[in-house]
């Protein structure tokens, strides 16, 4: 399961299952599509022999890990669902039918998660961790970690039609600028201000304390 704190890379992880996923394993075994579609409860790679373990994709995406095969289960529901795999290294024992049968069972569980009602907020803005920018005299951003960006692209989201990067926002690269001029000002504490839009309230202030999401 993967996580993406650059909207933009959901771009790159979609072009890879349409190249991998849904192209190259077709070479290989089915494809992630038809194996979704499918009626299988598992499918296992070793049933495709050297089709599998000769192909262009595994040469291509197992063997720099050190893999050479896995079972793989789908978790289906009306939205289309997503899959659970287990892999293993040329050195490792097959897996068993009693290991596939506990996959299976595994699976069961997992629906309910894709089946729960989507809680953004709650799952990736309230955990507790801030982001960090360093920026110059001028207010501009030398330097950024990923949760920062993130934290600015919901930040600026409300609006719609976020641009390719929060840093790219007239409103937002004023504010940064209006936090840095504070410091020139007499001041009881660090220059802050909150922000709230239909992701919750952002706090950004100054003295290292970066941008963090509060309830």
């Amino acid at each position: 399961m993967a996580f993406f704190d650059m909207p933009e890379a959901a771009g790159c992880y979609q072009r890879y299952l349409d190249y991998y996923c849904n192209g190259r394993e077709a070479e290989a075994q089915l494809t992630l599509t038809q194996f979704m579609q499918s009626s299988d409860p598992i499918e296992n790679t070793a049933r495709y022999g050297a089709r599998f373990t000769d192909s262009a994709f595994a040469r291509e995406t197992l063997s720099p890990l050190g893999l050479n095969g896995y079972i793989r289960v789908p978790v289906r529901n009306p939205r289309g669902g997503g899959m659970l795999a287990v892999m293993r290294g040329p050195r490792d024992r097959a897996f068993s039918r009693q290991e596939e049968q506990a996959l299976i069972g595994i699976a069961s569980y997992l629906r309910h998660a894709f089946e729960a009602p989507a809680a953004p907020v709650d799952t990736f803005l309230r955990d507790g961790e801030d982001g960090l920018l360093i920026l110059d005299p001028q207010g501009r951003v030398r330097h950024r970690t990923a949760r920062a960006a993130f934290l600015l692209y919901c930040l600026i989201d409300s609006a719609g039609g976020s641009p390719a990067s929060p840093f790219d926002n007239s409103d937002l690269k004023t504010l940064l600028v209006r936090l840095v001029r504070e410091l020139e000002r007499p001041h009881a504490g660090p220059p802050a201000v909150t922000i709230v839009n239909a992701w919750g309230a952002f706090h950004i202030e100054h003295a290292l304390a970066g941008i963090g999401s509060r309830e």
